[in-house]
């Protein structure tokens, strides 16, 4: 078996009754191999004797009385609180973060009524004041020239669409 490694998965595969990836490459080295077939029968032996042998003993009565009380005074202990309450709390996580949010967006509401929209910055004297709004309206400038060009562009196409 030791030239054989490349077959050695499909040797395991064999004696446990899996299917085998290349089965006629496999039954072609099996027939041509005699370390193979003989290793091939002493695991089928091995693993024939393990499963005869091979059985667990089965509990008496008063061992599966013990470990069915065993096992219910655990799931009695793990459905308690730790103070010793009768009764477990089960509130669903789902409901709680969906009160959660609940309350969070209330609260952003809320603050928005109670508080103003727009602070004006108490540090600006007049002029400063003055640029501010001067930049404003240079921008509200931009933007309408932007539109003019966007409405010029718009005549030239219907234009052209009519000619065509």
């Amino acid at each position: 078996m030791k030239d054989c490694s490349r077959f050695r998965e499909c040797l395991l595969l064999d004696v446990h009754g899996e299917a085998i990836p290349d089965c006629e490459a496999w039954q072609e080295h099996l027939a041509a191999c005699p370390g193979c077939r003989e290793e091939r029968e002493h695991l089928l032996a091995l693993l024939g004797q393990v499963r005869e042998n091979w059985r667990l003993p089965e509990p008496t009565a008063l061992q599966s009385a013990r470990l069915r009380r065993s096992i219910m005074e655990g799931l009695d202990r793990r459905s308690r609180w730790p103070g010793g309450w009768p009764w477990p709390l089960k509130v669903p996580v789902p409901a709680l973060a969906g009160a959660m949010m609940v309350a969070l967006v209330a609260g952003w509401f809320g603050w928005q009524q109670i508080a103003p929209h727009r602070t004006e910055p108490g540090g600006l004297d007049s002029e400063e004041r003055l640029l501010v709004q001067e930049k404003d309206l240079l921008e509200d400038m931009e933007l309408l020239e932007d539109m003019e060009v966007i409405q010029r562009l718009v005549q030239i196409l219907d234009k052209k669409e009519a000619v065509l």
